[in-house]
């Protein structure tokens, strides 16, 4: 099977509403991994995972943050959940033009962009999202955020080395 460019975009973009929907506990929408993994051990592809950890995956919040994070978390899957069903139809969209004999240029760069469009909606919103959690840690949270960030930034770059010439 030959992977086209536009099939490549599409993984993309399922890969930015993923992390749209990460959990900032360190899961994904739905609960920890389903790959065999006990508490504590590394998963694979990399050093956390495909996609890593959630950006607060490891920090202790207190009930209050947890309530407010919950909340913030719950309005953004509702809105993420919106935008994929809009992506979806659109991609049906660019399925049919695809299919017809004469490809319509403008149709089919008008249809990219409405999809491009949704992207940065909902990178926009994970970003937004991401800052409300940031803006309610305290000192000690944002410096334990700090350490993890170095201490990933350090794993990643360890496990690209091999990959470097």
């Amino acid at each position: 099977m030959r992977i086209t460019k536009l099939s490549k975009l599409l993984i993309a973009a399922l890969f930015v509403s993923g992390i749209a929907m990460a959990n900032p506990y360190g899961y994904g929408p739905y609960g920890p991994p389903m790959n065999g993994q006990g508490m504590g051990q590394k998963p694979m592809m990399g050093p956390d995972g495909m996609m890593g950890p959630g950006p607060f995956a490891g920090i202790e919040f207190n009930e209050k943050q947890k309530k407010t994070i919950d909340e913030l978390m719950e309005k953004e899957r509702k809105i993420h959940q919106q935008r994929m069903a809009k992506m979806q139809q659109t991609r049906e969209k660019l399925n049919k033009l695809y299919q017809d004999e004469k490809w319509d240029v403008e149709a089919i760069s008008n249809t990219y962009d409405m999809m491009y469009s949704e992207q940065r909606k909902t990178i926009e919103s994970m970003v937004k999202a991401r800052n409300e959690v940031f803006k309610m840690l305290n000192d000690e949270q944002r410096e334990q955020i700090a350490k993890m960030q170095q201490e990933r930034q350090k794993r990643m770059e360890e496990f690209q080395q091999p990959f470097r010439r």
